[in-house]
């Protein structure tokens, strides 16, 4: 059979004042975008994982957002 590496970049995180903005990016290879939902989380030090989004990009596009970033989306 045939193997490929998937590869999954990210980018635009790191630590932040409360309140501050922050652009977030990623770019994959080795597999389909559209046959995949990408979630993104953010953890506070000593904290648990917090659910940010969920987007998709078969048609139509699904994005979702949790309460921390709901309408600054």
């Amino acid at each position: 059979g045939l193997w490929a590496q998937l590869r999954l970049q990210e980018a635009g995180g790191g630590q932040r004042a409360p309140g501050d903005s922050v652009t977030l990016s990623c770019c994959g290879s080795g597999f389909i975008f559209r046959d995949h939902a990408i979630l993104w989380y953010r953890q506070a030090p000593g904290g648990s994982l917090q659910w940010i989004s969920l987007i998709t990009f078969h048609s139509p596009g699904i994005k979702l957002y949790g309460r921390a970033v709901k309408g600054r989306a």
